[in-house]
Order: structure tokens, then C-alpha cells, then sequence
């Protein structure tokens, strides 16, 4: 059985890993950021869906980790005074890395409400095509299909 001084170094390197993924994912959401300032095209789409993806693989590392951490917390429970007094060092390392995880998750947030706005603004400019419209064009479009199979025919 590991001693809570050793569960409590592996709380602390496993707030350094979600440092290092919320520091990840806060710069994907300012690139997805630049991207929803730039002129739209489809290159930019693509690679603004692609960011997106990647962003979410470290969302899931994050929740495993913080799954992880709560475990290894809830382990030393009732002796964390104790843990404390044998070694306020680390107890230190982790208040400092929880201040600063606690930072970069509000710089996260932060930063999608941007994004969210960006992206409803940008389909609120969007001109919305009335579903008579789109029939029409869908009617049109199986016509020409309907009518090129015709002709290939004869």
C-alpha cells in the first residue's frame, strides 16, 4: 500500500498533467478563435472542425485525469492533516497547481463564450432560405437529375 506522502506526489503530478492538456486546449480555443475572425472559407471550416475533434480528445484526458485525482484524493481522506503537517512542501506544489489549472479553466470558458458568440453571430448574417425556396430547388435539382437519366437512355 503506497504512503499518503507518495498518493500525495501523485496528486501533484497529475494536477501538473492537466496544466499541461488545459494549457493545450486553451490554445486550440484561441486558434478556433482566429479562425472565427478570419474571413470564412471552406479550408478554414475544415480545419476549425478538426481543432474541435482534437479539443475534445484532451477534454476526455482531463476528465480521466480529474477521475484519477478525486480516487487518489478520497484515498488519503480523514489523514490529509496529517499528510500536511509531515510535508507542507508538497501541499504547497498543489495549492499553487490547483490556482493555476483554476485560472486556465476560466481562460477556457472564457474563450468558447467568445467562440459561441462568434459562431451565433456569424449564422444570424447567414440569409435563411424559406423551405418553399428549398423544395424548390430540391424539385429542380431531381428534375435535371431525372431528366439526364432520361436522355441517357434514348
Amino acid at each position: 500500500m503506497q504512503s499518503n506522502i507518495s498518493k500525495l506526489n501523485i496528486l501533484l503530478d497529475l494536477i501538473v498533467k492537466k496544466k499541461g492538456l488545459l494549457t493545450q486546449i486553451l490554445t486550440i480555443c484561441e486558434n478556433q478563435e482566429a479562425i472565427l475572425s478570419a474571413e470564412r472559407n471552406e479550408e478554414y471550416d475544415k480545419l476549425f472542425i478538426g481543432m474541435g475533434a482534437e479539443k475534445q480528445v484532451l477534454v476526455d484526458e482531463v476528465v480521466a485525469t480529474d477521475a484519477l485525482f478525486q480516487k487518489m484524493f478520497d484515498e488519503i481522506g480523514s489523514d490529509f492533516n496529517l499528510v500536511g503537517n509531515e510535508n507542507k512542501n508538497v501541499i504547497r506544489g498543489l495549492q499553487d497547481q490547483i490556482m493555476t489549472v483554476t485560472e486556465l479553466d476560466t481562460k477556457i470558458r472564457l474563450t468558447e463564450n467568445r467562440n459561441l458568440e462568434r459562431i451565433a453571430s456569424v449564422r444570424a448574417k447567414q440569409p435563411q432560405r424559406s423551405v418553399n425556396e428549398v423544395s424548390k430547388q430540391q424539385l429542380l435539382k431531381q428534375y435535371k437529375s431525372h431528366d439526364k437519366k432520361r436522355n441517357k437512355k434514348s
